[in-house]
């Protein structure tokens, strides 16, 4: 009985000595390590907001349902998005005619046909069904944990939702299967993208981007095209000079009306007497609305995309990332949300670049900038004049990105005139939210022209950047020999630099890119690596070829397993490698940026005859990647 007592003494001494070892909960690897932080610190009572990932939508449920229930609409949508109208056996290139304007008397605007008002039915259809299953979805999980009181936006339109909740209650929440990942919502006001006041000159900019001779000689004009504004200070006045004509919708609940919006809804669809200082595209349909701060952004842009069906979105302004402008230039969540709505929803997103001023004082890319789906636009600075050699950069032009070890898009995209041309005077005014809308013009303008290219996203960004081919920062405007200086930061084969990305905003190049058929959409599946396609291009032209790929980001705010995909600085995004073999199989160039979505290679061809271009990649690529290519 003794020795039992002592055994079982020693029992006890062992089990007090010995730490007890409590696994952490399972839903802790649910939260972003941030959000744990400022957990460990409150409350089971103690609110915070924050914004969860839901279980995603399969995409194949939705197309099935669709061609169940629309065949006709479906058939058109998919032929649209996926056809190799732009992708012929034979691809020739011929580089006469770059610069030598069709002689052409203006036409009258372009009317939709019917096959093209059948694919913009269709487009909104899909959008519909999504709708369908990701509001039922959402609605199921957050209903069973949230009041509508505490529902700061539930999304329609993607597998996300933002949430004032108690600790106790996020608790609760985390353990449903149906919650992936969360984390901490912090809002933010937005900001506006100008400098100072202007005046009423469109003149100089239509000039330098050639996007009135396109909308007068072309008929080009924005006819059945649907472009939506979001601007962070109001919506535009019906402008009694310029905008009284114009097919202009604002959002019923938005009364405040400015300056900012009023200007580039000139730049969009405004027209004059004298026609000298029309719009891009003064016949498509404009409706707008505010997004004073980043949760109404959420809101603002699934009203455009929901009940505007719209297939182009401007965005003139930006938000500070949590809160501090310094850490802008990140890959943030609503960067990461912006690219689930482009890509999923067949729609093109247009941002200005950014304003370095007192308020913003970094030259780092405003959010949501930095979306890989998004076409990013920086400043031009003219100083009154279409020759490119005299053109520079304004000093507010934001052209940089963070320095996270993670993947980020380049950024910017291009650049469009942004300052001088407004008001005639050699000043540093203006924004980069007078940029954007150009380029979202020119969008339209191709949209209007091959409505198939309303849904393909790739394809577009492949053009942006082709026809994008005069450079400020090169010595040259992108002809033989035009070489960087050494103080400017390059990215791969010297054609994608820091302030300009791919270059100069080009509307009559991008139509002629469009209009010869050098432009195409390919989904590569990983075991089709490397992807190669056989050109021909005509020595005699005597110029510079550009090619150049544009690849989307997949919808991820979860991945392909239905899964949270990471901390939202890490996304999952291929790393494509572009390059141009002759006939020899000797390579010609190669760019491989290593960060971002977008590749240029530029060369002088030596003979008149076969190239190979060959597309790809470093590292992983688990997914299949939808690549738009161009080439000029």
């Amino acid at each position: 009985m003794k020795r039992f007592l002592s055994v079982l003494f020693s029992i006890v001494i062992v089990l007090v000595s010995t730490p007890i070892i409590v696994a952490a909960p399972d839903y802790l690897v649910k939260i972003d390590p941030s959000l744990q932080v400022k957990l460990e610190v409150l409350d089971d009572d103690d609110y915070i907001n924050v914004i969860a990932y839901l279980t995603c939508i399969d995409d194949e449920i939705v197309l099935n349902d669709f061609s169940k229930r629309y065949p006709a609409e479906y058939d058109c949508y998919m032929n649209a998005k996926y056809s190799e109208q732009f992708n012929s056996d034979e691809l020739i290139i011929d580089g006469n005619g770059k610069d030598d304007m069709e002689k052409s008397m203006p036409i009258d605007p372009i009317k939709p046909s019917d096959e093209d008002l059948l694919l913009q039915r269709a487009i909104e259809i899909k959008r519909s069904i999504y709708k369908e299953y990701y509001t039922s979805s959402n609605n199921d999980i957050v209903c069973r944990y949230c009041q509508d009181s505490n529902c700061i936006f539930i999304s329609n339109y993607s597998p996300i939702a933002i949430l004032n909740l108690t600790k106790a209650t996020l608790v609760s929440m985390l353990q449903d299967d149906g919650v992936l990942y969360v984390n901490h919502f912090i809002d933010s006001d937005g900001i506006s993208e100008s400098i100072e006041s202007i005046n009423e000159s469109l003149e100089l900019a239509n000039m330098i981007t050639r996007a009135d001779y396109v909308r007068d000689h072309y008929g080009l004009t924005g006819n059945g095209v649907k472009i939506g504004l979001i601007d962070v200070d109001g919506v535009p006045r019906q402008d009694p000079d310029y905008l009284s004509s114009a097919n202009i919708i604002r959002r019923q609940q938005d009364h405040i009306m400015n300056d900012h919006p009023t200007r580039i809804a000139r730049i969009l669809v405004g027209s004059d007497s004298t026609g000298n200082n029309d719009g891009i595209v003064p016949d498509a349909t404009l409706y707008c609305c505010t997004a004073g701060s980043k949760s109404q952004f959420y809101i603002a842009t699934e009203w455009l995309v929901g009940e505007c069906k719209v297939n182009i979105i401007n965005f003139s302004g930006g938000y500070s990332v949590l809160n501090d402008v310094f850490a802008n230039g990140t890959y943030d969540e609503l960067s990461r949300w912006v690219d689930h709505i482009a890509f999923e929803h067949d729609v093109h997103f247009v941002k200005s670049a950014g304003n370095y001023n007192i308020y913003d004082p970094t030259y780092y890319i405003t959010s949501p900038g930095m979306a890989y789906n998004a076409i990013t636009v920086g400043g031009l600075k003219p100083n009154n004049s279409t020759v490119v050699q005299n053109y520079a950069f304004p000093t507010f032009s934001k052209y940089q990105e963070s320095s996270s070890p993670f993947n980020r898009p380049e950024k910017p995209n291009l650049v469009a005139p942004s300052s001088s041309f407004w008001n005639n005077q050699y000043n540093d005014g203006i924004g980069t939210s007078f940029s954007a809308p150009q380029v979202t013009g020119v969008i339209a303008q191709l949209c209007c022209y091959k409505s198939a290219l309303k849904t393909q996203q790739s394809t577009v960004g492949a053009i942006m950047a082709a026809s994008s081919a005069k450079k400020i920062e090169a010595v040259g405007i992108g002809e033989k020999g035009d070489k960087f200086a050494q103080s400017v930061r390059v990215n791969s084969n010297e054609q994608i630099s820091d302030h300009e990305g791919a270059g100069i905003l080009d509307a009559y190049w991008a139509r002629l890119v469009a209009k010869r058929n050098q432009c195409w959409a390919q989904t590569i599946t990983p075991s089709a690596f490397p992807y190669t396609k056989t050109i021909t291009i005509d020595h005699t032209s005597n110029t510079v070829i550009r090619v150049a790929i544009f690849w989307l980001q997949r919808s991820i705010c979860t991945d392909d397993n239905h899964s949270y995909g990471g901390n939202s600085s890490a996304p999952i995004m291929p790393n494509l490698i572009l390059s141009v073999y002759d006939a020899n199989d000797t390579l010609i160039g190669s760019s491989n940026v290593n960060k971002g979505n977008f590749e240029i290679v530029q060369f002088e061809p030596s003979y008149t005859g076969q190239y190979k271009i060959v597309i790809s990649y470093s590292g992983a690529c688990t997914n299949n990647v939808r690549v738009g290519i161009a080439v000029w």
